[in-house]
């Protein structure tokens, strides 16, 4: 089902009248026409997302193509590219025209739509009720003297050309509306609740957010370089970064251990590409499937325990060494680091869950190859790091941390 704006022009000086109809997933613009003599003619703008995401919900670096199709061949005369706009209620100032064209016709039929690339950005507008979240494409702008011409219809030279009611694009099979989700989620509440004291051990630890969360990361596709480093990309964006611990699932034969528990440590990350060290098979980009799980953990803390400040980091052939005056672990504890840096900055290397591997009165170690969650997991290790004063970064003892992958974890 169709919505149409009609246009229509008498003379040159006549304002142009809209008329609107519901709309149901396609839209069509009747743009400018032939002169009064002639029979009036239309020109139509379908708004529809190329290239469909496997979710509907868009989030910051997420990217949809546009086609804005018109009823005849169409090219720009005047202006530049990017003076040429699809306007979305989601970003006033447009999203620009690279030049990118199309064709909605059979093959070698005439280029009529324009391709317009949306790259969710962290200032876009998330609307508001009655429609929260949803991107609609509002109109066309054109500046500097840019014109589009299409082939048998006046140019289309008007600031703006509305497309009202704005249309929401929608994409997937089956078709669904694209929203956005720019807010990361956020914890409503826990069982037992946070700081809690005097818990039964054993109780299920549960944790409601105030939205769906997916604790994992499905690939697209994988690759090996010299035998020993594997690179995976994600469907959609991550906050996976250097120094992270990631268990990869189903991705392939020696890409996550012939299906073991194990946790890489993060060597690379380029956009949604990441890259861990592990032994595998040499190969080019080649489509898989699979997931990349983030290593997050949920943490039960002794009742009197406080946090030990750290003022000094060191690794030699992956044993760290960290530095906390009279910090009072053993060995055989289970320790979280948080927010490790020295003064030439973050070392994420050092932040995770670990068990205590020696200790005296005012140093402790811990082997940065293996997850306290799974102390047999082995992953790959982090490069030497020289006994290095610390500027920030804090551990603490904790009874259990518990991976979210952890089967306790739902």
């Amino acid at each position: 089902m169709e919505g149409i704006i009609t246009m229509r022009r008498a003379s040159a000086n006549t304002r142009v009248k809209l008329f609107s109809a519901a709309v149901v997933a396609a839209i069509a613009l009747i743009g400018p026409v032939a002169p009064a003599s002639a029979a009036a003619s239309s020109i139509s703008v379908s708004v529809l997302p190329t290239d469909p995401l496997t979710s509907s919900v868009l989030g910051v670096g997420d990217t949809v193509s546009v086609r804005a199709c018109f009823s005849g061949a169409v090219s720009r005369s005047g202006g530049a590219d990017g003076d040429v706009k699809l306007i979305l209620n989601t970003r006033a100032a447009g999203v620009a025209w690279a030049g990118a064209t199309s064709s909605s016709l059979p093959p070698g039929g005439a280029i009529n739509c324009l391709v317009f690339s949306y790259v969710v950005a962290s200032d876009d507008t998330v609307p508001t009720p009655p429609t929260p979240n949803e991107v609609k494409a509002t109109g066309i702008a054109l500046a500097n003297s840019a014109q589009l011409l299409v082939t048998g219809f006046d140019p289309i030279t008007a600031a703006t050309t509305s497309l009202t009611p704005a249309q929401p694009l929608s994409g997937g099979s089956p078709s669904a509306i694209l929203s956005l989700d720019l807010a990361d989620p956020t914890l409503s509440s826990s069982t037992p609740a946070d700081n809690a004291t005097g818990v039964a051990y054993g109780n299920d630890v549960v944790l409601t957010f105030n939205e769906r969360v997916t604790p994992s990361v499905s690939l697209t596709s994988r690759s090996c370089a010299g035998g020993n480093t594997a690179t995976v990309v994600t469907s959609t964006n991550h906050d996976i970064t250097v120094g992270s611990l990631v268990m990869p699932l189903l991705v392939g034969p020696s890409y996550d251990a012939s299906g073991s528990l194990s946790y890489y440590r993060v060597t690379a990350v380029v956009g949604r590409s990441v890259s861990y060290a592990v032994a595998c098979t040499n190969e080019s980009s080649t489509p898989t499937g699979g997931v990349l799980i983030p290593l997050r953990y949920i943490t039960v803390a002794e009742d009197a325990d406080a946090t030990k400040n750290l003022s000094n980091l060191a690794i030699a052939s992956n044993i760290a060494t960290l530095t906390s005056n009279s910090h009072g672990f053993e060995v055989g504890d289970t320790v979280v680091i948080e927010a490790a840096a020295t003064a030439g900055g973050a070392q994420p290397q050092f932040n995770g869950a670990f068990l205590v591997t020696a200790a005296d009165a005012n140093t402790f170690s811990v082997d940065l190859r293996k997850a306290a969650s799974s102390s047999t997991s082995n992953y790959a290790g982090a490069p030497d790091f020289a006994s290095t004063a610390a500027s920030a970064g804090t551990a603490r003892r904790v009874i259990e941390a518990i991976a979210n992958s952890s089967n306790k974890v739902t």
